[in-house]
């Protein structure tokens, strides 16, 4: 399917997820504090084993070579 097709779809995740906070990051107050404090390495640093929410379904190790 074209990405014309579901662009409005596409439009309306990311306005969700921007503007009116409808994503589902794991945020403990360890992890939103190591965020804010040393970045994302931080933040993934205090992620815990087993992440919930739509980081469950990230790569780590991608993210962490992406920092480097």
């Amino acid at each position: 399917m074209k990405f014309t097709c579901q662009r409005d779809r596409f439009v309306e995740l990311l306005k969700g997820d921007y503007f009116f906070g409808t994503r589902d990051v794991s945020m403990t107050a360890k992890t939103a504090r190591a965020m804010f404090q040393h970045g994302i390495p931080g933040w993934l640093d205090a992620m815990p084993d087993e992440a919930t929410g739509s980081a469950a379904n990230s790569d780590f190790q991608q993210l962490a070579t992406e920092c480097d």
